[in-house]
């Protein structure tokens, strides 16, 4: 008897693969998109939505080396004993299970996932088109740092994006209107609302 189906494949390949699925096993995919994966399989009786946040920039065979299942967190999105089910079958891999609402894990991954990919692919881009001569020189840990997603899959993150696009705009449009609040200081030489805001930063990012 089989006790777990797992679809790991891309967003747009997962729900091709859910929508011709006709099975009463358990099933769970891993894709980081919840809404449109759940109305994919909302034919299958016992289908799970999973998100376990252990990605990489890195992709295929030997891209598996750097993703650590434990205790990132594993996003379930399915009735309660599914879920349960899920959470048992899956506890060897350590990781910190929590059920939630589709639409909450697609805005809020908007916020902390599918914009900082636009955002460090932008600073490339940024970089790319604006830097006279050899930048490279100039490149220190905190570009890097920052950028680091930026490297990641496009083909991927082209699906991942378009799949969670309205959350995503707003997510986008949200973090404009914070850095040009942040741009005005820096404009008007405001050096201690400046300093506030970057303090009250610092104190939020130091709580995550």
């Amino acid at each position: 008897p089989i006790d777990l189906l797992v679809v790991a494949v891309p967003p747009k390949e997962t729900m091709a693969v859910l929508r011709d699925l006709q099975t009463n096993n358990l099933v769970v995919d891993v894709a980081s998109i919840k809404q449109p994966i759940m109305q994919a399989a909302n034919h299958l009786p016992h289908f799970v939505g999973g998100h376990p946040m252990a990605g990489t920039d890195e992709t295929g065979f030997l891209g598996r080396k750097k993703v650590r299942f434990n205790q990132a967190s594993f996003f379930l999105v399915g009735n309660d004993a599914d879920c349960r089910r899920i959470m048992t079958l899956l506890s060897p891999l350590d990781s910190r299970f929590e059920t939630v609402d589709a639409t909450e894990h697609d805005a809020l991954i908007a916020l902390t996932s599918d914009a900082t990919h636009l955002i460090a692919q932008a600073l490339v881009a940024t970089l790319a088109v604006n830097a006279s001569g050899e930048a490279r020189p100039f490149i220190g840990p905190g570009f890097r740092d920052t950028t680091r997603i930026a490297a990641a899959n496009p083909e991927l993150w082209t699906q991942i994006l378009l799949a969670n696009r309205v959350a995503t705009t707003e997510a986008v449009t949200n973090f404009m209107i914070e850095l040009q609040r942040l741009w005005e200081l820096l404009v008007d030489n405001n050096a201690a609302e400046l300093l506030a805001a970057l303090t009250a930063i610092q104190q939020i990012r130091r709580e995550y």
